[in-house]
């Protein structure tokens, strides 16, 4: 029985390759091009043999019969010894065998060809008509033998494949179009009628789908194309079925414009030398059908083939089955919020509405296909609300990727705003373990921006695979050159194209393409030559070139281009139409005709951003100004009683154009569509660029308010209060603003500043309940941070009253909660679970969970004996039976982490493991970084307590990277760094601990100290300095962390902060008032019920000589 590796495979389309037995035949090995002809003719036979005469005739025509015959054996000899140098072992006459008149390719193993698979895979997939079969089969197919493209013996079976390809692009288009899909209808009427000109079912096509977009000019321009097309091609007039719909599209009415999804373009040239690149990719992919995710970056210069590999990806991953989805970043201001995410969500949806309600609503906004139904993000804390979006985004993802793997490709992030980074990010994180694959692509820049430099930096933690993208060597430019032109190219011609393009493939496939259409380049037997005299009369850069495209155009032609140039992106046919006109269709033609722009979906854009970047950059200030305007009156035209999708956009037309008005609206706006999908850093730009804008001085003041709403919703305190304190200097009316800062400050732990804001806001108060309760509402925040819960209760029950009475359903949820926030500390675990009940389904308010997110664990320390702790788990219990019905997990989240925090210091590790790692699922699944970090922080010194050194640090390193993402970050990084310099001190790294202590220096003189933060790291920082003979510096972080302890009545804390000052007074000799600080924290470890106390657990695992005594 044959081995399956004693076969012969080839590779006919997009190259020429043969494997024997598993190995390829190397090019060098044909000693002669006429050699691997041969094999090239056998292998489009049926059956791989033809009969001697029939190869006579195709490969040598004109010599005599004798000299025809000695060609032939000798190409015999050569191709059979071609394939012998695989190795296979068997005799090559057996491969190429001449039995009789007759040659034939043949292996024990058989003969397996791409072309024949595809053949069978398009018959397949035209008999069930299955949209993915369709397009499965198209991924499949490549040009065949693209070397031999004018070669006679190829004609026959190339116009075969033509056609299969023209069946296949119809019946997709056709069955697209019935379930509305029309840009990607589009492109397959388009592929079909670039195949055959004359093809009036995709003429039709095209017609009825122009029609259904509303454009009756374009529908009826496709009519006139038609008929012109038959008239060239075959001489006839149009069928009557095409004459009955142009009549019946005329008459009826219009649609309403829609927006359409963009769809990937096609690749523009060929792929020639990224073998080992296409190679890594291969890997990458087989590894996705192995269920495991990867992420993948391409970088490199423009035009240097990132798109195409891309593109190629695509391709190979559609061939096997899998989904794919391309999102772009443009070169422009004015993009939606995750513009790129948009345009995947967009396209996952049209291709198939399943799995939909795992969407938020709030991208209802963004992505018009999502129907009805889903739900809001259940949360108000800005930041966190972030995180549950991305959530919800991968919950969608990874739930289509269990029916076949997912391949997302995001191309551009250079110019991609920091939400759609930190989602791709997001993504990276989550998609472990999942048939997810990520591609990004970015250029290679002396200067990325830090947000990319910061992507990059962190998923190579994750395991990124970067590819970084070279320029052609010259045996790959020759071989791009000769599937360019579909034949050999002469080596002066070859020299000089290499010599200018420098291994460019953007700037080979142009040049290349203006020589051609110029009449400059011939084709005869030994290949591609250059016509004129000398060398080729080259431009020295893309930009010259195009300039050279440009003054050839009309001055029709040149404005639509310089109106696509200022859109930067793809410009929708309708926004074109109400911009240009009633010429506009004839002015498309001119400028698709030369080369410059592609038709993608129902939309226009520049063959590549370079094309767009020459031209724009040529552009006069004055007349770039003249265009934005232009361009946002045909969208405001286009979409005039909606445009709401095109926000972005006309803020950004409007503000070139220099229009104040109509950008500050449309930027307001802007600003606050970015705030509701919880972009804040797109927010934060809109209001900046409204900032520089002429405005009046209440104008400003409320800009700079949005800018200290959007700075506190990210946790960046102190740049929310410098942006209140320059509204107050613009304002009126600063009631609501001392409201605000006096919040900011509770949030920077600065009492005392919050105290004089509070008093300020109640001067400036006016009359109504609602303002009264907003304001006691941050009284009651600020009681609650000083530990006077009582007081704090007294006050939110007095907002609660006074918003029930009004009706102001925010206000009381923000009452509720903190209730339950105060009555908890407490031990009053009913109560507490009862506002936290009724607090109801609108998650945690931005006014009191960031504040209280930055002491997450405050209450676990006024747990004391065993009767409150049997207390607190039945509240988790009793959370969790009610946690279905509130729609917010976030309490049990916290609840876990405390009770993983009690039985830590218990020295119950078993227990304390299984809590905290069920607050870590809560915590990722909600999507808070926050209490992520504080999690990981806790597993670290659990961890280390433990003897597991390596497991802590990455327990560490985990944290970090979360806490980078959350509101309270300070906070988290405090807690971080404490757990870390534990757990460093342990392993004996002195590079680690130094880094450390230095991060904590740098944080600890930032700002304000939380105090319940504090006294987590200040121990942690004396232990360092302790070990590092330091005694003074140590004895004054001890006693640092002794006073704020007392002060906001920690009683662990103080514990723990006694027994570190104890330890550094015994080693400075002074052993009575050592004695007395263990005594003392000795005691209160006893009265807590602490079985143990953390740090002496620690200090076990510490270097044998480290100097800790235990109390």
């Amino acid at each position: 029985m044959a081995r399956p590796l004693e076969a012969i495979e080839l590779r006919l389309l997009g190259g020429f390759a043969v494997r024997v037995g598993g190995c390829e035949v190397a090019q060098a090995a044909f000693e002669r091009r006429k050699a691997q002809s041969l094999l090239k003719l056998l292998s489009l036979q049926k059956g791989y043999r033809l009969h001697r005469d029939q190869v006579l005739e195709a490969l040598w025509p004109t010599p005599s019969p004798p000299a025809a015959l000695s060609q032939l054996y000798k190409a015999v000899h050569q191709a059979r010894a071609a394939l012998a140098s695989a190795g296979l072992g068997l005799p090559p006459e057996e491969l190429l065998a001449l039995k009789g008149e007759v040659l034939s390719l043949q292996a024990p193993g058989g003969v397996i060809s791409d072309l024949e698979a595809f053949e069978a895979q398009a018959r397949v997939a035209l008999a069930s008509g299955q949209i993915t079969q369709l397009e499965q089969a198209l991924a499949s197919y490549d040009e065949l033998l693209p070397a031999d493209r004018y070669e006679d013996w190829t004609l026959e079976r190339r116009e075969a494949l033509q056609e299969l390809q023209v069946r296949l692009s119809l019946a997709l288009g056709q069955a697209r179009l019935t379930q509305g899909l029309l840009a990607e209808a589009t492109e397959a009427f388009r592929t079909v009628l670039k195949l055959d000109p004359a093809h009036e079912e995709a003429h039709r096509g095209l017609m009825q789908i122009y029609a259904l977009q509303g454009s009756r000019l374009q529908m009826d321009r496709q009519y006139h194309r038609c008929r012109q097309a038959l008239a060239e091609e075959l001489g006839v007039e149009p069928a009557p079925e095409t004459e009955a719909l142009y009549r019946r599209l005329l008459a009826a009415p219009l649609p309403p414009l829609a927006g359409e999804a963009p769809v990937p373009a096609s690749p523009t040239w060929p792929l020639a030398g990224r073998e080992e690149e296409l190679s890594q990719m291969a890997r990458a992919l087989e590894r996705l059908a192995l269920g495991r995710e990867v992420v993948l970056g391409l970088e490199g210069p423009p035009g240097i083939g990132k798109t195409r590999l891309a593109q190629e990806v695509l391709r190979l991953s559609r061939q096997r089955g899998y989904q794919t989805f391309l999102g772009t970043a443009h070169a422009t201001e004015g993009q939606l919020p995750y513009a790129p995410f948009v345009e995947v969500l967009r396209q996952a949806l049209r291709t198939n509405p399943a799995d939909s309600e795992l969407l938020p609503t709030e991208l209802r906004a963004h992505i018009p296909e999502l129907p009805a139904g889903g739900a809001p993000v259940l949360t108000g804390d800005p930041l966190a609300a972030q995180g549950l979006l991305f959530a919800a985004v991968w919950r969608f993802l990874s739930r289509r990727a269990t029916d076949s793997p997912l391949v997302l490709v995001l191309e551009d992030l250079h110019n991609s705003d920091e939400g759609t980074l930190h989602l791709f990010h997001y993504l990276a994180r989550q998609a472990v373990e999942s048939p997810v694959l990520l591609l990004g692509t970015w250029r290679s820049e002396p200067k990325p921006p830090q947000a990319l430099k910061q992507l990059i930096h962190s998923l190579e933690g994750l395991g990124l695979h970067s590819l970084s993208l070279k320029p052609l060597t010259q045996s790959a430019h020759r071989d791009l050159l000769v599937k360019l032109l579909g034949g050999e190219v002469a080596p002066v011609l070859e020299e000089e194209l290499y010599r200018l393009s420098e291994g460019n493939p953007l700037f080979a496939l142009e040049v290349t393409r203006q020589l051609q259409e110029s009449g400059q380049l011939t084709r005869t037997d030994e290949g591609w030559h250059h016509t004129g005299l000398g060398s080729p009369p080259l431009p020295p850069s893309l930009a010259t070139l195009v300039g050279g495209w440009l003054v050839r155009l009309s001055p029709e032609a040149l404005h639509l281009l310089q109106l696509i140039a200022v859109a930067g992106q793809t410009v929708p046919l309708a926004v074109l139409e109400a911009a240009v006109g009633p010429r506009l269709a004839d002015t498309l033609e001119e400028a698709l005709t030369a080369h410059l722009l592609l038709e993608e979906g129902l939309g226009y854009r520049f063959r590549h951003v370079l094309y767009r970047e020459a031209l724009y950059q040529g552009l006069s200030l004055a007349r770039r100004s003249i265009l934005h305007g232009e361009l946002a009156r045909a969208l405001e035209a286009t979409y005039p009683s909606d445009p709401t999708p095109y926000t972005e956009a006309l803020a950004y037309h409007y503000r070139q154009a220099g229009k104040t008005e109509q950008a500050l609206g449309y930027l307001l706006k802007a600003g606050e569509r970015a705030t509701a999908v919880y972009d804040h850093a797109a927010a934060l730009e809109r209001y900046r660029e409204a900032l520089g804008l002429e405005l009046s001085g209440e104008t400003r003041a409320g800009i700079w308010e949005r800018i200290g709403d959007a700075h506190r919703a990210t946790g960046n305190v102190h740049q929310a209060l410098a942006a209140y304190r320059e509204a107050l200097e613009a304002t009126s009316s600063p009631a609501a603003l001392y409201r605000k800062l006096a919040l900011c400050a509770i949030l920077a732990t600065d009492m005392v500043s919050a105290k004089t804001y509070l008093h300020k806001a109640e001067a400036h108060l006016g009359d109504t309940p609602l303002e009264r309760a907003q304001l006691l509402l941050v009284w009651a925040l600020y009681h609650w941070h000083w530990h006077e819960f009582e007081r704090a209760a007294s006050e939110a029950h007095e907002v609660l009253n006074l918003a029930e009475a009004q009706g102001a359903q925010v206000e009381a949820q923000q009452a509720c909660e903190l209730l339950a926030l105060s009555y908890l500390p407490l031990g009053r675990w009913e109560e507490g679970l009862h506002y936290e009940l009724k607090r109801g389904l609108a998650g945690w308010s931005p006014e009191v969970a960031l504040a209280t997110d930055a002491h997450l664990c405050l209450w676990e320390y006024h747990v004391y004996g065993e009767d409150p702790y049997r207390q607190a788990q039945t509240f988790v219990h009793q959370v969790q039976e009610h946690a279905q019905a509130m729609g917010n997990l976030r309490c049990v989240a916290v609840c876990h982490y405390a009770l993983g925090s009690m039985e830590l210091l218990r020295a119950n590790f078993h227990q304390a493991a299984h809590h905290l790692g069920r607050a870590l699922e809560l915590h990722q699944r909600i999507g808070s970084p926050a209490g992520e970090a504080y999690t990981r922080a806790r597993e670290a010194l659990l961890h280390t307590a433990r003897g597991e050194l390596e497991a802590g640090w990455q327990a560490v390193q985990q944290g970090l990277e979360a806490a980078q993402e959350a509101a309270v970050r300070d906070h988290c990084l405090a807690r971080l760094y404490a757990a870390g310099l534990w757990n460093r001190l342990a392993a004996g790294d002195p590079g680690a601990l130094h880094t450390l202590a230095e991060k904590s220096r740098s944080l600890e003189v930032s700002g304000a100290h939380c105090p319940v933060c504090s006294v987590q790291l200040f121990p942690a920082l004396a232990a360092y300095h302790l070990c590092s003979g330091e005694l003074e510096t140590a004895l004054n972080y001890a006693r640092k962390a002794t006073e704020l302890a007392a002060a906001f009545q920690n009683q662990s804390g103080y514990a723990q902060a006694r027994w570190m000052e104890g330890q550094v007074l015994a080693a400075q000799g002074r052993a009575e008032e050592a004695e007395v600080a263990l005594a003392e924290a000795a005691s209160i470890f006893r009265t807590l019920g602490h079985a143990i106390d953390l740090i002496p657990r620690l200090s076990d695992c510490l270097p044998s000589g480290t100097p800790f005594l235990m109390p």
